[in-house]
This record gives structure tokens, sequence and C-alpha cells, in this order.
């Protein structure tokens, strides 16, 4: 029975992540400029309480799916390597025992840097114009929103170990 609880933890971390893929496209489609970063959040939580490969492996995964959600990544799979490069690196933040809220707003700020660099750098190789602004709010966006959800994520993640 012990098999099962990370395979469904594994399940819902995924579940929200697609909503919030969806939530985002959705404000993104009805002119919201700033929108933070949501489908990275069950990534940094995950990770956050079972290292950085259950990280990346969901950070790869929640990428694929806002590649997909229309209107989709360009290029197709970018999104994906920069969530599964986010989701290691917050695995890294792994400590035993509470978390405090500073070192998850730290490990979720790092998190949240390397999309949104990942796009700056794509949009400067592609010779796009690029809002360096706007990335610093929706990393803000996303620091902020990150304080407020990913303890209880972490915290729900982690009760479920003592069943």
């Amino acid at each position: 029975m012990a098999d099962v609880h990370p395979a469904l933890r594994a399940a819902v971390a995924f579940a929200l992540s697609v909503v919030a893929s969806i939530v985002v496209v959705t404000l993104r489609a009805r002119g919201w400029s700033v929108v933070p970063d949501l489908a990275l959040l069950p990534v940094v939580a995950f990770a956050l309480s079972r290292g950085s490969t259950a990280g990346a492996l969901l950070g790869l995964a929640a990428g694929w799916v806002v590649d997909l959600v229309p209107p989709g990544g360009q290029p197709l799979g970018a999104t994906a390597i920069l969530y599964t490069v986010a989701g290691a690196a917050a695995g890294r933040g792994v400590r035993l025992g509470p978390l405090p809220t500073r070192w998850i707003a730290l490990v979720s700020l790092g998190a949240a840097v390397i999309p949104a660099a990942g796009r700056i750098l794509q949009g400067l190789w592609l010779g796009h114009q690029v809002d360096l602004t706007g990335a610093a709010l929706e990393v803000a966006a996303t620091l902020v929103v990150a304080v407020l959800v990913v303890p209880p994520l972490v915290r729900l993640d982690s009760e479920d170990e003592q069943w």
C-alpha cells in the first residue's frame, strides 16, 4: 500500500500543474499581461518534498502540458526543458524537518527565474523584442503566489508520508 502513495501524490501534483496551465493560458487570453507561473508551483512543492529527480520528472511533464495547451510553446519542448531544470534545481532545496517560509521563497525564486531567463534568452536568440520588466514582474508575482501556495502543498505531501 505504501507504493500507491508516491504515485498518487505525483498524479495529484501533475493534475494541479495541468489545471494551473489552463488557468494561466485563460488569463493571458483575457489580456492579463503579468501572470504568475502557476504551473511551476506544484513542481516546486513536489521537488521540495521529493528531491531533484522527482522535481525534474514532474517539471518535464508539466512543461509538456504548458507546451501543448493552446497556444502552446514555441519551439515545442522548450518549456518542458526549462521546467525540468527548474524542478531539478528546486529539488536541491530539500531539507529535513519543516521548511521555513524564507527558504521556500528562496527556492521558489530560483525556480521561477529559470523559465523566465530561458524565455528571455530564447527571445534574444530569435531576435524578438524582450520585455525585461514584464519578466521581472512575472517572477515577482510567481514568488508572491509561491509563498502562499507551496507551503500547504509541501505540508500535504509530508502528512501523506505518515500514513
